[in-house]
């Protein structure tokens, strides 16, 4: 949730003053899911969670700084789960050299722990933007260190002895120009994936990676409109270890408001790093739509389904996972907000039988304002924000890289 929509404007003998504004939620989760770990024949337990976000922006007139960190756990039967958690943190500074041009650097970490997956990612980027009222260009390096380790689900067999550590080097370059229909623009990233030793099967997996993208945004009418199109092209250091790998990738979003009922439709397939064996990637497609309906000035109701698939290139294995479920959120005295989920989902690994696990859920979360912000915000006193659910085979931190 943002915690600043816009820099107020400063008066000239206030120029170089900086505003803050900071704000902190806290969510307390617990439940019951048929599955908690997507296996066939697993078993069920009560769960309990916790979940933390927190937000700080300190702006100038010709600089900003932005730290945002988030934090949440899922703790179940020990006989039935390890405990699950996901951990991120962002730092991220920017400073006007001109009016029209910037630059922008960014550090980030961020760490997740499942039944089947443990990765830790570190990330700094260095970004440069020019951007006027008709054209923007833009061009940044980064360098993300991470450690992957993931159970090989079709096998039901367990983690790595030792996780894999690889390097991606990055290089994105682009521009859009700006018209009455929205923006359009083409970008190049240039990546080179280098691991710190060959796999435990002794298998070599550095590899090279372009991906042209044209990409675009627009308002029409009441619709938001966004997406990307890209050709992913993967060029191996041992062919006869990894074939190369050729696919187009997309994004797609659509927002349409009316009235008290919003509607959103997201389309995505994207690269992912993976350890399985004899396959380094895996491509990920997922379709979400998602209703929502404000009831009063403090409920609203929504209905979400999700298609997932996963398949691992090389291995020929596919994951497919379909989720679908309702929820109910309602703002109660002291600006408290509860929650109310319930979902089912549908699991196929293939080679095995496909399987159903159910979850219901209830949350109470509250936000804190605590630097810069009115007696009464405007968040305290909206109707609340449906929580998003999330579900083992169904979400992960893992994430594509930003092409725009």
């Amino acid at each position: 949730m943002a915690v600043i929509a816009a820099v107020p404007a400063h008066a000239e003998e206030k120029k170089n003053s900086a505003d803050i504004t900071a704000a902190a939620t806290i969510g307390l989760r617990g439940g019951f899911d048929t599955n908690p770990i997507d296996i066939l024949d697993g078993q069920a337990s009560p769960f309990a969670g916790q979940t933390l976000s927190f937000e700080m922006l300190r702006a100038t007139s010709d600089s900003t700084l932005s730290i945002k960190a988030d934090s949440g756990a899922n703790v179940y039967s020990m006989t039935v789960s390890p405990p699950q958690s996901a951990h991120s943190m962002t730092v991220e500074g920017r400073v006007a050299l001109k009016d029209d041009f910037g630059l922008r650097g960014t550090m980030s970490a961020n760490t997740e722990t499942g039944f089947s997956r443990q990765s830790t990612n570190a990330l700094a980027r260095l970004r440069a933007d020019y951007d006027t009222k008709d054209f923007r260009a833009f061009s940044s390096i980064e360098t993300k260190i991470t450690s992957l380790n993931e159970r090989n689900i079709f096998a039901l067999g367990g983690f790595l002895p030792d996780p894999e550590v690889f390097a991606t080097f990055s290089s994105l370059t682009g521009g859009a120009v700006k018209t009455k229909f929205g923006e359009f623009g083409l970008s190049l990233l240039l990546s080179h994936v280098r691991y710190a030793r060959l796999d435990y099967i002794g298998l070599q997996r550095n590899h090279n990676r372009i991906q042209p993208n044209f990409f675009f945004n627009s308002q029409l009418g009441p619709v938001s409109l966004e997406g990307s199109l890209s050709y992913f092209n993967a060029r191996f250091a041992s062919t006869w270890d990894f074939a190369n790998i050729q696919k187009v990738l997309y994004t797609g979003r659509a927002k349409l408001p009316i009235g008290d009922f919003s509607f959103e439709a997201v389309a995505s397939r994207t690269m992912l790093d993976t350890t399985l064996p004899f396959s380094a990637l895996v491509m990920s497609t997922a379709y979400d739509l998602r209703g929502t309906y404000k009831l009063s000035p403090t409920s609203a109701i929504g209905a979400f389904a999700r298609w997932k698939q996963d398949d691992y290139l090389g291995l020929d294995a596919v994951t497919t996972a379909y989720l679908f479920g309702v929820e109910y959120g309602y703002r109660l005295p002291m600006d408290l907000v509860g929650s109310l989920t319930v979902a089912a989902r549908h699991t196929k690994y293939q080679g095995q039988p496909s399987f159903w696990s159910g979850q219901v859920q209830v949350g109470l979360q509250r936000r804190f304002d605590l630097m810069g912000a009115s007696e009464k915000s405007a968040v305290a006193t909206a109707a609340p924000t449906l929580p998003s659910i999330t579900m083992p085979t169904l979400s992960s931190s893992r994430r594509a890289p930003d092409a725009s």
